[in-house]
């Protein structure tokens, strides 16, 4: 799939986050419903899926937006640097476990010898979420994509053991379950940030802050 203009981008955008907030609100809804013997099982449930869908929304739109600049065709002398890095990133990789100067020179020569040649951006796994999601893998693909953190680092221990570390418990079997209120919270912050990141994408798009000569 190709994203050719901003509009299927917010499209693909909407729509995810769209079902994935009714599928949490549904399990919300349960809880409210659920017989008090039951409770600690939906808990676990909804601790679950709600790691489920942070990670998946942030990888999906993360690589979403890279597919949609990779479409535009932007040559490196135009776009930020942090998007110079991603597409030289296994170049790098390839730098730090060769001693051979011919590989550190595709580097070099890309830099100088090929700034107006278009980016080749990796959209289909440039941003890599792993299985944990944490916070400093968070703040590394905020980085790769010019997205500030400073909002998500006010939830940096929600993030790291409220969500990631109960999930992590839950899916090694242990008998573990936050209480209900907590997850109240849980789902509400997790939905807040998951929002936020689908806007921080449209308003890169918008003010075209991927450009090197047009951030804010």
């Amino acid at each position: 799939m190709k994203i050719l203009t901003d509009e299927k981008l917010f499209e693909l955008l909407d729509a995810d986050f769209a079902w994935r907030r009714k599928e949490l609100s549904f399990i919300v809804s349960s809880l409210y419903l659920a017989p008090p013997k039951n409770i600690d099982t939906y808990l676990r449930v909804g601790v679950t899926m709600l790691y489920a869908h942070w990670q998946g929304y942030i990888s999906n739109s993360g690589n979403w937006y890279i597919n949609y600049l990779k479409q535009k065709k932007l040559n490196y002398e135009d776009m930020t640097d942090n998007f110079i890095t991603l597409a030289l990133k296994q170049r790098l990789k390839s730098c730090g476990n060769t001693s051979k100067t011919i590989i550190h020179y595709e580097v070099v020569n890309i830099l100088r010898n090929e700034s107006l040649n278009a980016v080749d951006l990796p959209h289909k796994n440039g941003i890599e979420t792993t299985s944990n999601l944490n916070y400093d893998i968070l703040e590394d693909v905020l980085f790769t994509l010019g997205l500030n953190n400073s909002r998500y680092e006010l939830k940096k221990h929600m993030i790291n053991f409220t969500l990631l570390e109960s999930r992590n418990k839950i899916v090694h079997g242990e008998r573990y379950c936050i209480g209900k209120e907590e997850f109240f919270i849980l789902h509400q912050d997790v939905l807040e940030m998951l929002e936020y990141f689908r806007d921080q994408i449209i308003d890169a798009v918008r003010n075209k802050s991927y450009l090197r000569n047009n951030r804010h």
